[in-house]
């Protein structure tokens, strides 16, 4: 190969490399945010006064959640229905789990005074580097009167790396919420 020729080459990938940036660098910034009731920093949410008062707000692309309005309508019902894909065997075995061991009864879906719900946090995009990225949400519900998702009251979001596998996740994810759950019972 002659010296023009491979000049010729190294501009070709250079400019493939600019094209691709160029590409990628916008999808990577629109992937929308992930909602979740704890600050992307991990920072702990704010536990709240326990009161009747539970429910979350979406501010934006976070969702604000009393836990003390959650943990107290939480030590009102006595059984929980668990929601995952259908498919995903291992996530409803896991938060099979979680419930008996908070001590509360698996009930039949659209039987239960709460709803706990596994979900895979969708980015919208394209996630490029080595950084945490929320991975899996578990979000609380009220039974609705007709046995469907009512009022939320609570989110859970597990951050982590993006090559962590979806068990692993949602392992991850529910220890959280149990570690939560059992400070709130030491206090």
């Amino acid at each position: 190969m002659n010296d023009t020729a491979a000049k010729k080459r190294a501009n070709a990938v250079v400019r493939f490399g600019i094209m691709l940036a160029a590409i990628m660098v916008p999808l990577a910034c629109v992937g929308q945010a992930p909602t979740s009731s704890v600050p992307p920093a991990g920072a702990e949410s704010d536990i709240g006064p326990t009161t009747d008062r539970a429910g979350c707000v979406l501010d934006g692309h976070t969702y604000i959640c009393s836990f003390g309005g959650f943990h107290h309508a939480f030590h009102r019902s006595k059984t929980i229905a668990i929601e995952a894909s259908p498919r995903d065997r291992g996530a409803l075995a896991q938060l099979n789990d979680l419930v008996v061991a908070l001590d509360r009864t698996v009930a039949p879906a659209g039987q239960g005074d709460l709803i706990f719900a596994v979900l895979p946090v969708d980015h919208g995009g394209v996630m490029i580097g080595p950084g945490d990225v929320d991975m899996a949400t578990l979000r609380i519900y009220r039974q609705g009167p007709d046995g469907s998702h009512g009022e939320m009251l609570w989110a859970e979001t597990f951050r982590g790396p993006g090559d962590r596998p979806w068990p692993a996740a949602v392992h991850a994810l529910l220890m959280q919420f149990k570690a939560r759950m059992v400070k709130r019972y030491k206090k």
